[in-house]
């Protein structure tokens, strides 16, 4: 059976480059089927393409997170899991690496960032499975890292039912403001 494999960062950059070349703005898609409600804990690895500004423009992604309320996972906690994988397991976040971090940080999901000169690409990963819940892809030209960090938090809010636009209700009492039809 093969090894399941999750490349975080080498996806991100892919997805960066395949976004950039397909489509002109920004995008954010998300698993349809995933339940927003059972992520509470979240862990924010060091973004790249920041340079070593990355863990800074994660933690005020984490502190955007936990406004909405969420709980972001301790950053020396989850350094330390990194660190624990070893450098050759940090970009290749296969399923045992996912569980390792799991186990040390009780993290529902883990978000990835990667920047280029055009884009930040972001994911939102479940951390038992390794699913993608959340794939976003935002314009990042002359974007400070704030501004990158607080578009990151708006991009998750919405899949992660903490904000963005509100579905319809399906049955509703009519407005009585409203004239009758």
């Amino acid at each position: 059976m093969p090894e399941d494999s999750f490349p975080a960062r080498a996806v991100a950059a892919a997805l960066l480059l395949l976004a950039s070349a397909c489509a002109p703005g920004p995008r954010i898609d998300s698993d349809p089927w995933f339940d927003a409600a059972k992520i509470k804990r979240v862990g924010i690895l060091p973004f790249s393409g920041f340079g070593a500004r990355g863990r800074r423009t994660a933690d005020e992604v984490g502190a955007g997170l936990a406004k909405l309320g969420l709980t972001p996972v301790d950053s020396e906690n989850l350094k330390t899991a990194l660190d624990k994988l070893g450098p050759g397991r940090q970009d290749k976040l296969d399923l045992a690496s996912l569980n390792e971090i799991w186990q040390a940080t009780r993290a529902d999901a883990l978000v990835i960032g990667a920047r280029d000169r055009r884009w930040l690409s972001l994911l939102l990963v479940d951390a038992q499975t390794g699913d993608v819940l959340v794939n976003a892809r935002l314009p990042a030209r002359r974007a400070t890292e704030a501004d990158l960090a607080r578009s990151a938090v708006d991009a998750l809010a919405g899949p992660l039912g903490k904000g963005g636009a509100k579905p319809l209700p399906v049955e509703s009492e009519p407005d009585p403001s409203l004239p009758a039809l």
